[in-house]
């Protein structure tokens, strides 16, 4: 038996806080997550991952624009220039933990993609970085 007032409850704590997840809702309505997914389902809500990206300053626009336009006119003045740059990537540990996105979404309409983002600042925080890097055809680290 379908109960409407349910159904409506559960799609308003998802409008009301996009980011909610399944096993909340089911806890605050005391419903199993099985029909929390069906009503979702039926209403054509996605749950969208975030996109972390990093909180950027005043001046930091100005900055990058930049370093392209060097990147741009060293590149073209000496081709072999991008491979003397050493490339890296990172991972970084918090004292807050690791972020794993797979547990954060944004649920909304399926036809709309809100292209979510979430906006970290973890330079202003304790963390530890791990990185690994590439210059040429050559590996360095991890470290």
């Amino acid at each position: 038996m379908r109960n409407v007032r349910i159904d409506e409850q559960i799609l308003r704590l998802f409008e009301e806080d996009g980011a909610r997840s399944i096993r909340n809702v089911a806890s605050l309505l005391e419903i199993s997550i099985w029909k929390i997914w069906k009503i979702v389902r039926q209403n054509n809500k996605h749950a969208f991952h975030y996109t972390p990206v990093q909180g950027l300053q005043n001046n930091d626009f100005n900055n990058r624009v930049r370093l392209c336009r060097f990147l741009l006119h060293a590149d073209v003045d000496d081709p072999d220039f991008l491979k003397s740059i050493l490339w890296t990537d990172e991972s970084k540990f918090t004292k807050e933990g690791i972020l794993n996105l797979h547990n954060l979404h944004h649920w909304s309409s399926k036809d709309e993609n809100p292209r979510v983002k979430r906006q970290r600042l973890f330079q202003r925080r304790f963390s530890l970085n791990v990185w690994a890097g590439v210059i040429g055809d050559r590996i360095i680290g991890p470290h």
